[in-house]
């Protein structure tokens, strides 16, 4: 067995070469958003006018801290991106990344479709 590590700079092309390997009938693949940031992704949008919002960096960064406690807010809200001086993180690098495990055999023909796509293998 081997395996792909491949990081793409959207999730939509992503999820592209994902489903163009499933219908290839490649099954053993998953995709990860990797962030510099600790804590998962906010689901919901938050109104700083209430005030119920943890630190600056939740609410800019677009991450919940909520695991690791309150000390990691104020350290992240000076961050460049989370003042608003800055352009974000984001979309700057390669933050997805397709995991794919698969026969010895079929890595090379795995791989040219990655690169269709966009993808750094």
């Amino acid at each position: 067995m081997a395996n792909i590590l491949a990081y793409f700079p959207s999730e939509d092309d992503a999820e592209d070469a994902a489903a163009k390997l499933r219908s290839l009938g490649y099954e053993d693949l998953g995709i990860t958003k990797v962030t510099e940031y600790l804590g998962d992704s906010t689901d919901r949008r938050f109104n700083p006018m209430t005030g119920r919002i943890s630190s600056l960096a939740k609410l800019t960064l677009g991450a919940d801290f909520s695991a690791e406690g309150d000390d990691v807010g104020p350290l992240l809200a000076a961050d460049p991106s989370a003042s608003g001086l800055a352009d974000t993180h984001e979309g700057q690098g390669a933050n997805y990344l397709l995991t794919v495990v698969i026969a010895d055999e079929l890595w090379v023909s795995a791989r040219e479709i990655i690169k269709q796509y966009g993808g750094m293998a």
